[in-house]
């Protein structure tokens, strides 16, 4: 089942804004730290925490919606 999530995850990771992909990937897919991301995207630990905080958020907002129905052939 993780398999088939995966592609609807990517494009909804593609859906965020772009500061918001960013950390999330930072976060995620990298592991770093938000001391780490902080001094990347030029903020505080703190504020990289909140901004992840809201990317997660949207994300499952956007995840929560309904699929649209297949498209007929």
């Amino acid at each position: 089942m993780a398999d088939e999530e995966e592609p609807m995850l990517m494009h909804a990771i593609e859906e965020l804004p772009h500061n918001y992909q960013e950390i999330f990937k930072l976060r995620s897919f990298e592991d770093k730290t938000f001391v780490a991301i902080g001094q990347k995207i030029g903020c505080s630990a703190d504020a990289a925490r909140k901004l992840w905080s809201r990317a997660i958020i949207r994300l499952q907002e956007f995840l929560a919606k309904p699929s649209p129905p297949p498209e007929s052939i």
